[in-house]
């Protein structure tokens, strides 16, 4: 019998077996399974699929991530870039239809303090580097979201002749 059940230690041994057996290792689920008692080759897809869909919902700004009084923004920044975020299972592959699509969230203003860290973002990192401007200055926007305000910042720019 399988356990379905994932602990924090679960979810680090799965993060590191994800990086362990990279995309293209033959028998990966199974690999990543033996890793982890209790679990299946199934168990670990469902578990992946899961993983790959709460990462697009909060790249696409549908979830804001908590905010923790002992975050490590440093810390943060290595996870969500490290390979585990881009690595896909070829070989496990789950149908796009266990996902069913969830309403979007109302979006809020921008406020004076988003803007301020935004153009600095511009000057240091250039008009598309949106990534690196969401995770080292504002913090509380998704870089689509951030793209989505410069287009519109931009557009009042030119509309004022400046």
């Amino acid at each position: 019998m399988t356990n379905t059940t994932w602990s924090w230690s679960d979810d680090k041994i799965f993060e590191n077996a994800l990086v362990e057996f990279p995309e293209g290792v033959e028998n990966r689920c199974q690999k990543i399974a033996d890793c982890l008692p209790g679990k299946s080759p199934d168990g670990v897809r469902v578990h992946y699929s899961t993983l790959l869909y709460d990462i697009g919902q909060i790249e696409s700004g549908l979830i804001q991530l908590p905010s923790y009084s002992d975050d490590d923004r440093g810390n943060v920044e290595r996870v969500g870039s490290s390979a585990v975020r881009r690595t896909s299972f070829a070989a496990c592959p789950t149908p796009r239809a266990a996902f069913p699509k969830k309403e979007r969230k109302k979006s809020r203003p921008w406020t004076k303090e988003e803007h301020r860290l935004f153009l600095i973002g511009l000057e240091r990192y250039g008009k598309s580097d949106w990534r690196s401007i969401s995770r080292n200055l504002v913090v509380s926007r998704q870089p689509q979201q951030l793209a989505s305000h410069a287009q519109k910042y931009f557009k009042r720019l030119n509309s004022k002749g400046m």
